[in-house]
């Protein structure tokens, strides 16, 4: 079984955009990541993550290893904010984190190139499975 220090020696020297509206859930949820990941920047809606994402790739030419992502966000919502990145860069890996799971929404997600979901609050277990499977298979 993986642990949070298998995922952390995977992630240790990648950059990450997450993009959530909920201070208090961005907060709890960055200091997590910032364990994981050697930059984590962070954007409180689509539309400044999107600008995140922008600028980012015109500092160090370069994407983010890894985008996660809210859907429901005020200004720009995340599948607004994952349809363009992914229409400039269809290889952008991307994760939804959103308290919606209703079979629909997880269908579009999957169809429009998200290559993975998980729930509020963080279940530890559940992101480690989901880590795993998207930054151990390059």
């Amino acid at each position: 079984m993986m642990t949070i220090n298998d995922i952390k020696r995977v992630t240790q020297e990648s950059s990450m955009l997450f993009v959530e509206d909920d201070n208090d859930l961005r907060e709890n949820t960055e200091n997590i990541f910032k364990h994981l990941f050697k930059n984590v920047y962070i954007a409180n809606d689509g539309e400044a993550g999107l600008q995140v994402y922008k600028q980012f790739h015109q500092d160090n030419r370069i994407n983010f290893d890894l985008i996660v992502t809210d859907i429901v966000m005020p200004n720009m919502d995340g599948i607004e904010m994952i349809k363009e990145i992914l229409e400039n860069n269809p290889a952008q890996k991307i994760i939804v984190y959103s308290a919606n799971n209703e079979k629909e929404f997880l269908v579009e997600l999957n169809d429009i190139g998200v290559v993975g979901f998980f729930r509020k609050p963080i279940d530890m277990d559940e992101l480690i499975t989901i880590f795993n499977k998207i930054c151990t298979h390059q």
